[in-house]
């Protein structure tokens, strides 16, 4: 399986997927998000950047070349 995780090419990004809902009152949902966290600064926190979207999004990826680009597959129906 692929990474569920990326860091940019300067090391100063992180990406990663989880699941978004921890509090949901089903033991499993297919709702995972995309969050990132700023890397320079410790104790900096993570950014959900799909969260409203509630179907999956994952394979986080930053270009190689460029920080501020990062792709990621999504789902637009739930489930």
């Amino acid at each position: 399986a692929k990474a569920q995780w990326s860091f940019s090419a300067s090391g100063n990004s992180f990406a990663f997927t989880r699941q978004h809902d921890e509090d949901s009152s089903v033991a499993w949902t297919t709702n995972l998000d995309i969050y990132t966290v700023d890397l320079r600064t410790a104790g900096q926190p993570t950014v959900c950047i799909t969260c409203e979207n509630i179907a999956t999004d994952t394979d986080p990826s930053y270009s190689p070349t460029d920080e501020n680009l990062l792709v990621y597959r999504s789902h637009s129906v739930p489930g």
